[in-house]
């Protein structure tokens, strides 16, 4: 797939980017700074569970809600976090677990920041890291 050089040429254009040098153009397109949302793997937080002791006490608990979170890690390889069913499960999940006693409120807070991500603009809109090349290519595109 050919890079399409009239969407850097627009992005180039933005005025938050028209000012700058080609070189501070190219970091400021390449920065991970744009926040995005990944699945969460269940085997992370497994292991997460795992490492910090909590895991055995949610597989020996006999209540609902460690009964539920352990069907819940069964039955799904990972929480798609762009997915408002999904996000809206595993706060249930996470909140009863709390509720019992299993796991606090630092734990879920740790558990959803592994949906958290950060990309850059190369990284959603180009084939790669934008080179000091591909801005001159673009200033050129007509």
């Amino acid at each position: 797939m050919a890079k399409d050089y009239s969407v850097l040429k627009a992005k180039l254009a933005e005025p938050a980017l028209s000012g700058l040098s080609a070189a501070d153009q190219r970091a400021a397109l390449n920065t991970k700074d744009v926040p995005v949302k990944r699945p969460i793997p269940v085997s992370k937080i497994k292991a997460y569970l795992q490492m910090v002791g909590k895991r055995l006490a949610i597989i020996d608990s006999p209540s609902v809600a460690a009964r539920n979170a352990e069907v819940s890690f069964q039955d799904f390889e990972t929480f798609d976090m762009t997915d408002a069913a999904y996000v809206s499960r595993l706060n249930a999940i996470l909140d009863d677990l709390i509720t019992e006693g299993l796991i606090n409120g630092t734990d879920k807070a740790y558990v959803l920041s592994f949906g958290n991500d950060l990309v850059s603009w190369a990284d959603q809109n180009w084939q790669g890291d934008v080179s000091l090349a591909d801005i001159e290519n673009a200033n050129n595109y007509v």
